[in-house]
């Protein structure tokens, strides 16, 4: 006959388990990579970066895909009056989270709304943020705030705005002096500041 401890022990790892088993299908946010963005939609198919493990019967250890995230919303800063987007390319990186419940409805029609299924955090609840998250595509961080497409970029500090592409830069402060720039004429008269 077992005793109290081996039972409670027994008991422990059964509800371990069942913890176990719960947590694991839970889906929080997971890194991905898109595979093509629909610009007029603005959504996404989007394989999740991070494979499966899965343990086989014979107890070996094997990885697997998640499946492919289709349809996914893309999240660019943006409210009714204005945003910011960009273009996304097959390769590009994101954050994939995933909602508490399922947000159908609500990505339709807008508004409150009630869920169309009983699901939670599920993978077919993506939304997406495009950002680079893995080491080999990190670029440096400039001092300020930099915004950059390509080889173009605006770098502003405290006290200056640098605007630079594959042409070479120039300052707010070169801009500016040279739209307001006046000198004097053959006659010795200041001339008028440039035409723009």
């Amino acid at each position: 006959m077992a005793s109290i401890k081996e039972l409670l022990g027994t008991q422990n790892q059964l509800y371990d388990s069942l913890i176990h088993k719960a947590s694991f299908d839970i889906r929080c946010c997971i890194p991905g990579i898109i595979q093509s963005y629909n610009a007029n939609n603005n959504t996404a198919e989007i394989q999740p970066a991070i494979r499966e493990e899965v343990v086989n019967e014979d107890n070996s250890v094997s990885y697997v895909n998640l499946p492919l995230l289709i349809n996914v919303p893309i999240v660019f800063p943006s409210t009714k009056l204005g945003g910011v987007r960009f273009t996304l390319e097959q390769g590009d990186e994101c954050l994939v989270v995933f909602s508490d419940l399922s947000y159908d409805n609500f990505w339709t029609s807008g508004n409150v709304q009630n869920p169309i299924e009983v699901r939670r955090h599920d993978l077919s609840d993506g939304i997406a943020i495009p950002c680079v998250l893995s080491q080999p595509n990190t670029k440096a961080v400039e001092s300020g705030l930099t915004v950059s497409f390509g080889e173009a970029k605006i770098n502003m500090s405290n006290n200056n705005m640098i605007l630079s592409d594959a042409n070479g830069q120039i300052t707010l402060e070169q801009i500016i002096k040279l739209l307001t720039h006046v000198h004097e004429d053959s006659s010795g008269k200041l001339t008028s500041q440039p035409m723009y």
